[in-house]
Parts: C-alpha cells; sequence; structure tokens
C-alpha cells in the first residue's frame, strides 16, 4: 500500500534501478539519548526499518531491527560503531538476502539504504560535526555563526550559503 507524502513516493526511490528484482530500501535512524540506561551503562542502539512496510506498521516496535546496539558507560565510539554496520549493508548491497518462506521458496532480495535520520545530538555525534549550537554546525549548507557573548548566532542575509560539501565535514571531523 503506497500512501500520499510517503517515502515510496519519494524521487530516490523512484529512481532505483527496477530490474524486476525484489528489493529491500532500508531507513537507518539513532537518536542522541541512549534508549535506556541500567547500573551505569547505557544502551544506544541504531536501528533500522523498511520503506516496503507500510506506515503504521512500519512503526510498529517488531517492525524495528536493532542493526547495532552499543552497551557501555559513556557515548557510542562513531567509528567502533559504525564500521561492521556498513560493512554488514555493504555485503547485503552487493550480495542480496535469500528469504525461506513458508511456503518452501527461495526468494532472493536487493537490498538498499535510501537514507539515515538523526535528531541533532545524534547527528553531530554520527556525522562527527560541530554539535547544533557550533559555529559550522548546520549539516546543510556551509553558514557560519558568530560570536555574541556566550552563544553562537547565525545571521540572516539575502544571498543563501552554499551547500556543505564532503570536504567540509572532512575539515569538520579533523577540527573535532
Amino acid at each position: 500500500m503506497v500512501l500520499p507524502g510517503d517515502v515510496l513516493n519519494g524521487q530516490i526511490y523512484r529512481n532505483l534501478p527496477s530490474n524486476k528484482s525484489n528489493k529491500l530500501t532500508l531507513m537507518l535512524h539513532a537518536d542522541g539519548a541512549p534508549a535506556i540506561k541500567v547500573g551505569g551503562k547505557s544502551l544506544w542502539p541504531i536501528q533500522c526499518t523498511l520503506v516496503e512496510i507500510s506506515p503504521p506498521m512500519r512503526d510498529r516496535a517488531d517492525a524495528t531491527m536493532i542493526l547495532g546496539p552499543w552497551l557501555g558507560g559513556t557515548h557510542p565510539n562513531r567509528d567502533l560503531w559504525w564500521c561492521y554496520i556498513v560493512q554488514q549493508i555493504h555485503d547485503l548491497f552487493r550480495n542480496g538476502i535469500i528469504i525461506n518462506t513458508d511456503a518452501g521458496e527461495k526468494l532472493k532480495f536487493n537490498i538498499r539504504a535510501q537514507y539515515a535520520t538523526f535528531d541533532l545530538l545524534a547527528l553531530a555525534q554520527n556525522c562527527n560535526i560541530i554539535q547544533f549550537n557550533g559555529y559550522a554546525a548546520c549539516p546543510d549548507c556551509d553558514i557560519h555563526g558568530i560570536a555574541i557573548g556566550r552563544q553562537a548566532f547565525y545571521p540572516y542575509s539575502a544571498t543563501p550559503a552554499a551547500p556543505k560539501t564532503d570536504h567540509d565535514y572532512t575539515t569538520l571531523s579533523i577540527q573535532n
């Protein structure tokens, strides 16, 4: 079932190669706050849902997959946390996955990751950029804030700032 305004109607999804093969499209998401705290340790999950599951079924807890749980006394190490997940997604992208049905049928699915969503805290941590109160915090453009007292402000400009580039992200990650 396709709903108006759903991800399935998105331009990126429509532009995926349609070679009549089965496909599953991943949406990754992480939160900047731990899912649970127990005994001085926190659980931080990277989660995933499938675009092909229509809402509201997609939003149910039993339709959410945990790709990478991090349990520790500190924030996750971004590189260590994502390394294995990215490798798994890359392998699935390259090889697909075969699922055995209850009818004894074997179906092969091609896997794609369409996007990842983060709240602002998780965006800063997972993209290794300055948090939302930093001078170059906008994830989309190259606007630079100015300090007024102890706060960062982003002055209005009639000229839009240039989009952020890969080079900008690399430079910001080295500064952090």
